[in-house]
């Protein structure tokens, strides 16, 4: 008997930024290996389901781009081929560090790769961004500008996807704020 998903999550983004973390977060339980290490903990594209509440979750961990061990492209490709592989995904959250806001060039290249392998509008309004490292302790000021660091990426975000897909009716996407720290969580964070 095949196990009913009801959701099917991607995680991408570069190396450190929380991806392993947001995946032990969504899935309240540590699956995948995380680490304070600037060197990848994530070696390969996997999935885990979650158990009790979270049992009809399954969320894909893939290794960090701009890995400092050169293997991007080779990431890249095993994540697409990953997708492939496994149909039914219902959403891919690309994480940015909240403290480094910027667009990697290693970020707009799989934006790119997306736009091929889903060429329609539709795919991208399944897609999130998702700021991580966003720690309970940071003091009020620095949290109550979370919204400038969305105004500032959103239009470089959309702009390469609009151009990629060429469908300008995409005109935001959902975005979040998270501590993936399982025992903290405040009403700044999602």
């Amino acid at each position: 008997m095949s196990k009913t998903i009801d959701a099917k999550l991607l995680l991408v983004g570069e190396t450190g930024n929380g991806k392993s973390s947001l995946g032990n977060f969504i899935l309240n339980r540590k699956v995948f290996s995380v680490s304070d290490n600037p060197q990848a903990e994530t070696k390969i594209t996997r999935g885990e389901y979650g158990i009790g509440d979270t049992k009809d979750i399954f969320v894909i961990d893939t290794p960090g781009l701009q890995d400092s061990e050169g293997a991007d492209k080779e990431h890249l490709v095993q994540i697409v081929e990953y997708i492939k592989k496994n149909p039914g995904l219902q959403a891919i959250f690309i994480i940015f560090n909240f403290h480094q806001p910027r667009f990697p060039l290693y970020i707009q290249t799989l934006i790119k790769l997306l736009c091929n392998i889903f060429p329609g509008a539709d795919f991208w309004s399944h897609v999130g961004l998702v700021w991580s490292k966003f720690y309970y302790y940071l003091p009020p000021d620095v949290k109550s500008k979370s919204q400038n660091t969305v105004s500032k990426l959103m239009p470089e975000i959309l702009d390469l996807v609009r151009k990629t897909n060429g469908d300008n009716s995409i005109n935001s996407f959902p975005t979040f704020f998270v501590d993936s720290d399982f025992e903290r969580k405040d009403q700044f964070s999602c």
